[in-house]
């Protein structure tokens, strides 16, 4: 099994040139203590190099469970506020009863 790498990183991009955050962004880090893990290549380890004063790097062997992802809608209300009818359609049937 190939070798990956757990980048994260440690220290801002604020006030850094911008070839340095554009290589902080392509290795997919946000904000300070995000982590990714990335394949081991001569193209991942030349991006790690070139911001090395601002990531740490660590080799991960075995198999990487990732870590579950939060929903991206969360439905807040009642059941009854999630039915496929519009809201008028909804009113005008309760003042029908």
């Amino acid at each position: 099994m190939a070798q990956k790498l757990k980048v994260t990183l440690t220290r801002s991009v604020i006030g850094r040139k911008w070839d340095q955050k554009r290589t902080v962004r392509s290795l997919g880090l946000r904000r300070i203590g995000s982590s990714r893990i990335l394949p081991d290549n001569p193209a991942i380890r030349g991006m790690i190099r070139k911001v090395s004063h601002l990531v740490t790097a660590e080799v991960v062997d075995g198999e990487v469970t990732p870590t579950p992802r939060r929903p991206s809608v969360v439905v807040i209300g009642t059941p009854e506020a999630a039915t496929d009818q519009p809201a008028d359609a909804a009113e005008a049937e309760k003042e029908s009863e």
